[in-house]
């Protein structure tokens, strides 16, 4: 194991430690996603030498695991209020505010270092007042953490979208509407009022429409199970 820093005197470089070492490959996702993270570039975004860093990480793998952990200890933890359904919003919105900052995390599995776990801990204490079994407090945690996923994947083709075409949903569905075979002749009827009647996007309200429906559910649960 390495020092918690070290140095080779040339003008230029960054320290070495681990907290560095994350903190360069998190800068690179950032920028570029995981596809723009390899131990080269992240040794040069330090200006050291590649085979200095395996003293600290071994292979990529250790290195997604090293940055997705930093992420989340930088991440604080919701405060646990006992009202479970205000606990739950709180903790998506952090997730989502996580998301947003660092979306490459969406597609990143790997095993929980101490700042994961501790959020994990955090996230099952906010539901065990209601009572509920543990599956059913995971179950409802992974709902939660699915609905987040959905809107910041939403939030990241609308912008796919805007950068390519220029036009947000609502004025491409306009747009490309009458192409679709049937839509103009009453065929369906749904779609042809879905483009109707909804406007431009609004991620903040649709990502809270989505939590309260999410939340509805939960207290069903809560209240046909006796728990609580």
């Amino acid at each position: 194991m390495p020092d918690a820093e070290s140095h080779d005197g040339r003008p230029g470089r960054t320290p070495l430690s681990f907290a560095a070492i994350a903190d360069a490959a998190i800068r690179l996702a950032d920028h570029g996603g995981m596809h723009a993270v390899s131990m080269r570039k992240v040794a040069a975004e330090l200006g050291s030498g590649t085979m200095s860093l395996y003293r600290y990480v071994a292979n990529k793998e250790q290195l997604y695991a090293l940055m997705c952990d930093t992420v989340l200890a930088a991440e604080p933890a919701p405060a646990r209020s006992g009202d479970w359904r205000a606990d739950l919003r709180a903790l998506a919105e952090s997730e989502r505010a996580v998301y947003r900052r660092h979306p490459w995390m969406l597609d990143s599995i790997s095993p929980l270092g101490p700042g994961g776990i501790a959020r994990v801990e955090n996230s099952l204490a906010l539901l065990a007042p209601t009572g509920l079994a543990m599956d059913d407090i995971v179950g409802v945690l992974g709902m939660v953490s699915s609905t987040v996923h959905a809107a910041i994947r939403h939030e990241m083709s609308v912008a796919d979208l805007h950068r390519s075409t220029g036009m947000d949903v609502h004025e491409w569905h306009a747009a490309h509407s009458g192409d679709i075979k049937g839509l103009q002749g009453g065929e369906f009827p749904m779609v042809a009022r879905m483009i109707a009647e909804t406007g431009r996007v609004d991620h903040d309200a649709a990502f809270h429409r989505s939590l309260a429906i999410v939340l509805d559910g939960v207290a069903a649960l809560i209240a046909r199970t006796g728990a609580g």
